[in-house]
């Protein structure tokens, strides 16, 4: 999805994305992060997402990255929190307190400056992508988190020819090949998504799995510890 079509999509309010609650996933697994107060969690292309104020009451440290304005003055506006904003190079900061939306290309972010990011958290990110940006994508996520720090990241699958993304269905074998060379990648969950998601039913969606995944950022020349994705313990 491009600039103008994205921006579009938060004009006409065709948002369906969107989640009014707290993700459930990110509190079931938030706990895998390792997190100490103060950390500090990266959230791309986080749009007005709850989650993040949900990060913040645990007294994490919360960056957003946002391309349109409209999402991240709804967020603070939504959630009744005072805000300022300042110009700084291509973003505009939406600030309060301990948390912030950085308003603009999430590419063009760098973090100069900032708290080293512990954690990132990508609910719709990676699937909001076309395939052909995925891979740059993580380049550039690959040269934000420092060695260490995990990723939850949160996919949708699906047959990509009943619906046009986004969101766009991400295999798990494209996540390895993804994240593999320079994360470790553990399959923390699988589930059946479809009822839970009536808009994508109305685009024509028959069967939807979402997938929870932790990311561990190494260093890329590192062998990871097995081959493949690392699936959950289950028992018979």
């Amino acid at each position: 999805m491009d600039v103008a079509s994205w921006q579009q999509r938060w004009q006409e309010g065709r948002i369906g994305f969107h989640l009014t609650d707290v993700n459930p996933l990110l509190i079931k697994y938030c706990h895998r992060l390792g997190l100490q107060p103060g950390d500090k969690v990266l959230v791309p292309l986080c749009g007005k997402s709850r989650d993040m104020h949900w990060l913040h009451g645990q007294d994490y440290a919360v960056t957003g990255v946002e391309l349109s304005p409209i999402a991240a003055e709804a967020f603070f506006k939504e959630n009744n929190l005072h805000a300022c904003d300042l110009a700084d190079g291509r973003f505009t900061i939406w600030r309060h307190a301990e948390l912030e939306i950085h308003c603009g290309d999430i590419f063009e972010f760098s973090n100069e400056g900032g708290d080293a990011i512990a954690a990132c958290y990508d609910r719709a990110a990676l699937i909001a992508l076309p395939e052909t940006r995925r891979s740059a994508y993580v380049q550039h996520l690959t040269r934000l988190l420092p060695v260490g720090s995990r990723t939850l990241l949160i996919t949708l699958e699906y047959k990509q020819d009943e619906m046009q993304g986004p969101p766009f269905s991400v295999s798990q074998s494209e996540v390895q090949g993804l994240y593999g060379k320079a994360f470790d990648v553990e399959l923390l969950e699988t589930l059946d998504a479809l009822q839970s998601s009536p808009h994508l039913r109305e685009r024509g969606v028959t069967q939807l799995t979402e997938s929870v995944y932790l990311l561990t950022r190494r260093l890329p020349e590192q062998s990871p510890g097995r081959a493949g994705v690392t699936k959950p313990f289950s028992t018979p």
